[in-house]
């Protein structure tokens, strides 16, 4: 019965060893570029007074799209970290979900764009989204392991 079981789980997963420089091969050719530039907040109007006046609802709607977190809840955190400037630390994982689900190419650095573009990264990231469409459940990133 043991045995069994060991060849079961053995069936049902696989493990890939890649090494760095292949890994980073690889990432660079999957990604795709994003739709929107990070500075060409001023295209969409609307989505750019959003974003200046009210930066935690922008980046609120915006993680609730890859995550299955309380939009109010990230938009109370994204404003308290934003009284001392730590706003990143909320945007950072946030920004990385959503490049990874669409599948973009990471440009600038995610921890560039959320901690000191961060307004910017806003727009970009609300923009692609209007344009791409919310990401589906199955490209959300996944954080555990199939069973």
């Amino acid at each position: 019965m043991h045995h069994k079981t060991f060849v079961i789980y053995l069936e049902n997963t696989v493990t890939l060893k890649i090494s760095s420089s292949e890994r980073s091969r690889l990432k660079g050719t999957m990604a795709q570029q994003w739709n929107v530039n990070l500075f060409s907040c001023v295209d969409d109007i609307p989505t750019c007074l959003i974003g200046w006046f009210c930066p935690c609802y922008l980046f609120s709607t915006n993680a609730a799209n890859t995550s299955d977190m309380n939009q109010w809840l990230l938009c109370a955190g994204y404003c308290c970290l934003s009284g001392c400037y730590a706003c990143g630390v909320l945007h950072y994982p946030h920004r990385q979900k959503l490049r990874e689900a669409y599948g973009l190419v990471e440009e600038p650095s995610d921890i560039v764009a959320s901690v000191v573009l961060s307004p910017c990264a806003n727009c970009q990231e609300a923009r692609e989204i209007q344009q791409r469409g919310k990401p589906s459940s199955s490209s959300k990133a996944r954080t555990h392991q199939p069973r």
